[in-house]
């Protein structure tokens, strides 16, 4: 009896998760991290013009959607996985004014 009622459990916890993007997030937060989700992207983006980047959305099947920026030769100089693990940083970064910073180890070194 106490495996029909794991399975249930089971059942009811995929039940309550909801796709986003291609990661699935628990129901309960799924509409709090879209709306993080969209603030991360619009500043992310915005940080990107401000380095005169031209940006480029990129949707992959692993990664998600991938924010990035070209150079003038048109040389890929950076990417952002709009992943739970980079929105969560990004809203630490975010939150102690220091998102700019964080965004920054994300450029090549510039020797």
């Amino acid at each position: 009896m106490a495996k029909s009622k794991r399975k249930k459990t089971q059942a009811s916890q995929e039940e309550e998760l909801e796709l986003v993007d291609i990661f699935y997030i628990p129901k309960p937060m799924a509409e709090m991290y879209k709306v993080l989700r969209q603030s991360v992207r619009q500043e992310v983006t915005e940080w990107v013009q401000d380095q005169n980047l031209q940006v480029t959305y990129r949707q992959d099947s692993e990664m998600g959607e991938t924010i990035e920026g070209y150079d003038s030769q048109d040389k890929l100089v950076f990417s952002y996985a709009l992943d739970p693990s980079h929105i969560s940083e990004a809203q630490k970064a975010r939150d102690k004014d220091q998102l700019a910073t964080h965004l920054e180890t994300f450029l090549p070194d510039q020797d």
